[in-house]
């Protein structure tokens, strides 16, 4: 199951299993700022790709 908490700039979705970020979005922009998986590496991996960019501008 995800959870999800919200702040006004920021909404983080984690796992129950560890919780493991799942999505990080920069809320004024709508951008996801953790990968997602691409043609490159399909899935996610916290430890490699932490996040892209900074959280907040």
């Amino acid at each position: 199951m995800d959870y999800t908490i919200k702040s006004d700039k920021l909404q983080l979705t984690v796992t129950d299993e560890g919780g493991s970020m799942r999505s990080l979005i920069y809320l004024p922009s709508g951008e996801e700022r953790l990968w997602q998986g691409g043609p490159a590496w399909g899935s996610r991996d916290v430890v490699i790709f932490p996040v892209i960019g900074h959280a907040e501008p």
